[in-house]
């Protein structure tokens, strides 16, 4: 891929090659934005969608909250899907000064819309879809500019207007790439050796982000704020191979609880690094963000957060402070599941497809397509076998063990051989499973529907 922003800041920074997210981008936005790990928020269950009446709840303080406290200016531009049903759930009362972006999981980048999962089910494209792009609360009256130029624009305009003497966090929560697979023509222009059109859209996707992300340091180049600029990227779960993306060597993907979903990549840049030009090994996981970046804003980080400070490690390649990392604990049937690493081992118990039966089987280990109409993985919405067959999902007493040291792609399940360490770490997830906040997982809300509401998605219904 044709990265050369994000090569150089990663390279003349600090890579992060065991950091992790959650598997979906839900969880993991709650755990970044909280500190905690999503099983404790009540948001550990797969995707919140259109119709759903809950958001983050409202007695976490959030990241953007706590900064303002310490006298930064708060931002976010792109990507919320943390809650909308009602007005007390969006980003500017949760902290953020401004927003310009969409509410839901993903956008329609020209027409600047999106479709609940139900409407998806039902194979018509005008069911359950409404517009999606906002302004802090008034619509932004565009519908043919792609979204990512128009976030690129408002981030660069943000930091243009900012007054220099005012600390400044922004959240620029990138919709690249994600399905719908769309990119300006000239951008897929760049892979026109790659036959297989889903793998030369995302390509071109990755760089349009990577343009994106030059021209916003540029802009704090050019307002004199680059030196005092802590610069990180992170992604919020692994690739899709249904859209293009690829972990590989690692195994499965996005929604999956195996390391393909969750182990993502991530960097950092900043003159602050006491240690630049290399590749951190230390294990990291989303929530640690939260503590990290209070403590560099001079605040005092809660100490009952699940994320822990990471600036030594970050900053001076010290070891890190973490051993243990959550991927998910989700109770409800039919994808309950969990899965804990502590040191070098890992366990996997029950479910390991957080999606299911929308996305299912994608447990194997996948490289990117190369040929045109290529399909690597089961298509979505369609959990059927060969012979018609429903495809049921694992029964809750499967067990995977993975030493990741000697064997970082999982490919041997040591499960049976290791028996003492399976009861070990079932016994850890059992201990963090009674501070778990029941999933939120409430039936669709129909209030919400964008045909009641001149096809826009509304707040105030739940």
């Amino acid at each position: 891929m044709l990265t050369p922003n994000m090569d150089r800041l990663a390279t003349e920074g600090v890579i992060f090659n065991q950091s992790y997210a959650h598997p979906t981008c839900t969880p993991t936005r709650a755990s970044f934005m909280s500190g905690y790990y999503a099983f404790k928020t009540g948001m550990q269950h797969g995707v919140l969608q259109q119709l759903s009446p809950y958001g983050l709840p409202l007695n976490f303080t959030l990241l953007p909250q706590t900064l303002k406290t310490l006298g930064y200016s708060t931002h976010l531009v792109g990507k919320w899907n943390l809650g909308m049903c009602k007005e007390e759930y969006l980003p500017l009362n949760r902290g953020f000064d401004s927003f310009y972006g969409f509410w839901h999981n993903y956008i329609g980048y020209y027409n600047h819309k999106n479709q609940d999962i139900q409407g998806l089910l039902s194979n018509d494209p005008d069911k359950l879809t409404g517009y999606d792009l906002w302004d802090n609360t008034g619509m932004v009256l565009d519908n043919d500019t792609h979204a990512s130029h128009l976030f690129n624009n408002r981030a660069v305009e943000l930091i243009e207007k900012h007054n220099a003497d005012t600390p400044m966090f922004m959240y620029y929560s990138s919709a690249l790439p994600h399905f719908h697979l769309e990119v300006p023509e000239k951008y897929e222009k760049l892979y026109s050796n790659h036959k297989n059109r889903d793998r030369r859209v995302y390509n071109g996707m990755v760089s349009m982000m990577d343009d994106i992300i030059g021209n916003i340091t540029n802009k704090l180049k050019e307002k004199g704020m680059w030196e005092n600029t802590l610069f990180v990227f992170m992604s919020d779960d692994g690739g899709s191979p249904l859209h293009g993306g690829s972990n590989y060597p690692l195994r499965g993907s996005k929604s999956t609880l195996f390391e393909g979903g969750s182990r993502v990549v991530g960097f950092a840049y900043g003159d602050m690094l006491n240690k630049k030009g290399y590749t951190n090994n230390g294990l990291m996981h989303i929530s640690d963000w939260y503590p990290t970046l209070v403590s560099l804003a001079g605040g005092q980080p809660d100490p009952h957060m699940d994320g822990v400070n990471m600036w030594n490690m970050i900053s001076q390649d010290a070891p890190s402070p973490r051993t243990e990392i959550i991927y998910n604990i989700d109770d409800v049937m039919p994808v309950k599941g969990a899965a804990i690493r502590v040191g070098d081992w890992k366990l996997i118990e029950g479910n390991h497809q957080m999606l299911y039966p929308i996305i299912y089987n994608q447990d194997s280990w996948y490289k990117p397509p190369t040929k045109e109409n290529q399909t690597v993985v089961p298509p979505p919405f369609r959990p059927f076998g060969p012979k018609g067959q429903v495809m049921l999902p694992p029964k809750p007493d499967v067990l995977y063990l993975f030493n990741l040291k000697d064997d970082p792609t999982e490919r041997r399940n040591l499960a049976l051989k290791e028996a003492g360490k399976v009861q070990e770490l079932l016994h850890r997830l059992d201990n963090h499973r009674s501070e778990m906040m029941p999933a939120f997982h409430p039936p669709p809300n129909m209030a919400a529907d964008p045909a009641r509401t001149n096809g826009v998605w509304r707040t105030g219904w739940c």
